[in-house]
């Protein structure tokens, strides 16, 4: 009995410590951008060190918050719904958050590149046969940096042109 007691307290303790992560793993400014979004929204933060790109002018880092209580008191509980945030920094210029996916939508899974003003993610997203947990397909989405905010790009004939510019300006 007193072995299944430790093993559940060691099991509780292993997960608790992976769902308050604190994203260390990523710069000390980015790391500060991440903290005070979950301040405000009130959730658990999970990072995983393979979240991040970063070379010489460029750090991207994708990173989930889960049960968001926003205005709530998280002591009434706040659900298990998650979402998943981009934050960059980019030739020392700071692009606030945004949600690149979340629970029911699609899962962003890695980075794949940063490359010519475009952050390519790659994502699974769900099948008509999937499960809400598991989604299957994989896919990629891509979002462009501008001077002010970082963008998802809807449309594909928009990504062909900022690629084709991006070519040009070489």
């Amino acid at each position: 009995m007193n072995s299944i007691i430790t093993i559940t307290l060691m099991l509780l303790i292993s997960s608790q410590s992976y769902a308050s992560n604190s994203c260390d793993i990523f710069s000390d400014r980015v790391t500060e951008i991440i903290h005070k979004q979950n301040e405000a929204m009130k959730g658990r933060l999970i990072c995983r060190g393979d979240n991040r790109y970063h070379s010489n002018s460029v750090e991207v880092a994708f990173y989930s918050i889960e049960g968001a209580c926003y205005d709530r008191d998280p002591k009434e509980g706040c659900g298990n719904h998650h979402e998943q945030y981009m934050v960059a920094i980019i030739d020392n210029k700071e692009y606030p958050p945004i949600k690149v996916g979340g629970k029911f939508l699609y899962a962003v899974d890695k980075i794949i590149s940063v490359k010519d003003g475009i952050i390519e993610l790659g994502s699974l997203e769900y099948s008509d046969s999937d499960g809400m947990c598991c989604p299957s397909v994989e896919v990629s989405h891509f979002y462009e940096i501008n001077k002010e905010k970082i963008e998802k790009i809807e449309s594909t004939l928009r990504l062909m042109w900022i690629k084709f510019i991006g070519m040009v300006r070489g």
